[in-house]
């Protein structure tokens, strides 16, 4: 018989004694290629009026200006997916996010109603979803953009 394969603990998370880690997770980084790939044709659109009627200057400082926007905003997806981490334990499900100082926001188990699962026509495209864990009428968690959200819906429905 196998044993099951264990999940290291965060280093901001302190687990009770009888408290393990069942799923250690993250934003996809099918986003960032997602975002690459939009940028790319996003550049060739706006240049590519320019160098079609001629004025090459124009043109340049509006290339210019769509690398300079399409790198920042690579840049602050990757800043978004590298600081946030989804964590479900045998007690509670958490979010923690931040760049410089760590935010923990967690819901116990045993408070989880309901476990939303959503996923678009291009959230398929990028194999990501989010699942919304659901305590009350007015508390949730979000694990944004998973990937392969159907395995931790599963793993998660689990244990609620």
């Amino acid at each position: 018989m196998t044993e099951p394969q264990t999940v290291r603990t965060p280093s901001w998370m302190i687990l009770d004694p009888d408290e393990r880690v069942v799923l250690r997770t993250s934003p996809s980084t099918n986003l960032l290629m997602a975002g690459i790939v939009v940028g790319f044709f996003f550049i060739v659109f706006v240049s590519l009026p320019f160098v079609v009627v001629g004025a090459v200057d124009a043109g340049r400082q509006s290339t210019f200006a769509a690398i300079g926007l399409v790198l920042l905003t690579v840049l602050l997806l990757f800043f978004w997916i590298n600081n946030r981490e989804y964590t479900v334990t045998t007690k509670r499900v958490s979010v923690a996010s931040g760049l410089v100082s760590r935010d923990v926001r967690s819901i116990d188990i045993e408070e989880v109603d309901e476990i939303e699962l959503e996923q678009d026509r291009w959230h398929r495209l990028l194999s990501v979803g989010t699942l919304q864990f659901v305590a009350g009428s007015d508390r949730y968690l979000a694990f944004n953009l998973v990937e392969s959200p159907h395995f931790i819906y599963e793993q998660t429905l689990d244990l609620v």
